[in-house]
C-alpha cells in the first residue's frame, strides 16, 4: 500500500497521532520485512542508535527485573520513548502484528490534554532542570544529566520507571505519575493487525494497558525527521 507522508505527517502535527489500516507488511503471520522498512523510510529516517536494531519487536519474552516494556507483559505506563536521551527521536511507529486476545490496548495523551488539570506546583516542578533518568542495562544504564520534563519548546520527555531513584523531584513525579494513570482524556484503542501506529514522541505520551497474552506482538521503529536511509 503507497501512503501518503504528507497526510499522516499533518495529521501527527494536528493530534499528536496517525493510524493507518492495511498498511501490507503483515498478514497477521508472515512479516514482510521489505514492505516494512519502506514504509519507515517513506515516514522518516529509522533510527538503529538504542540496541543497534532498527526494527524491535514489542512481545512478553521475559519476567526478569529491569527487563523493558517492550519484552514483558502486562501494562505500560505512559512515557516517551528514549526519554534518557539528549534528544529523543521525534517519532515512534508501532506496526502491530498480533494484537493481543486480553488487553493491550494501546494508550495516548498528548501534552495538551495532559495539562488539564494539572496542578501548578507540579507544572513548575517539571520545567525545572532537575530530572535525571536511569536507562536499561540494555541501553547503557548510565544516568543522565539533569533536564526537564517540561520543555521550553513545548515537549515533553518522561518516563516514571526508569527516573533516577535518588532524584531530589520524588514527590512531584509521584503526583505528576498519579496524574496521568487517572486522566480522562487518554485514548485507549486496539490498533488491528497491518496497521501502522505514528506517534509525536516530543509532545505524546505513549503506553499500552495490562494484558497476559504471549501472542501479542508489535514491532517498534523509531524516526528521525527527514525521510531516507536508516541511521
Amino acid at each position: 500500500m503507497a501512503i501518503d507522508r504528507t497526510e499522516i505527517i499533518q495529521e501527527v502535527g494536528r493530534r499528536g497521532w496517525s493510524l493507518t489500516r492495511n498498511v501490507g507488511f503483515t498478514d497477521g503471520d508472515v512479516i514482510d520485512q521489505g514492505a516494512l522498512r519502506e514504509l519507515c523510510r517513506t515516514i522518516g529516517r529509522p533510527s538503529s542508535r538504542d540496541g543497534d536494531r532498527v526494527v524491535w519487536p514489542v512481545r512478553p519474552v521475559t519476567t526478569a527485573p529491569g527487563a523493558t516494556f517492550s519484552m514483558r507483559s502486562g501494562a505500560a505506563a505512559l512515557h516517551t520513548d528514549a526519554a534518557y536521551r539528549s534528544d529523543p527521536e521525534p517519532w515512534v511507529v508501532l506496526f502491530c502484528v498480533r494484537p493481543a486476545a486480553d488487553g493491550g490496548l494501546s494508550t495516548l495523551l498528548t501534552l495538551a490534554d495532559l495539562m488539564a488539570g494539572l496542578p501548578a506546583e507540579i507544572e513548575r516542578a517539571l520545567r525545572q532542570p532537575i530530572w535525571r533518568w536511569q536507562p536499561p542495562e540494555v541501553f547503557g544504564g548510565q544516568v543522565t544529566e539533569p533536564r526537564t520534563v517540561l520543555g521550553p519548546d513545548g515537549d515533553i520527555r518522561w518516563r516514571y520507571d526508569t527516573l533516577e531513584p535518588d532524584a531530589e523531584p520524588q514527590a512531584a513525579a509521584a503526583r505528576f505519575h498519579e496524574h496521568l494513570t487517572a486522566h480522562p482524556l487518554t485514548r485507549a484503542f486496539q490498533p488491528p493487525v497491518d496497521s501502522m501506529l505514528v506517534v509525536d514522541n516530543h509532545r505524546t505520551l505513549h503506553g499500552r494497558t495490562a494484558f497476559t497474552d504471549p501472542g501479542r506482538l508489535l514491532l517498534r521503529v523509531r524516526l528521525d525527521d527527514s525521510p531516507g536511509s536508516e541511521r
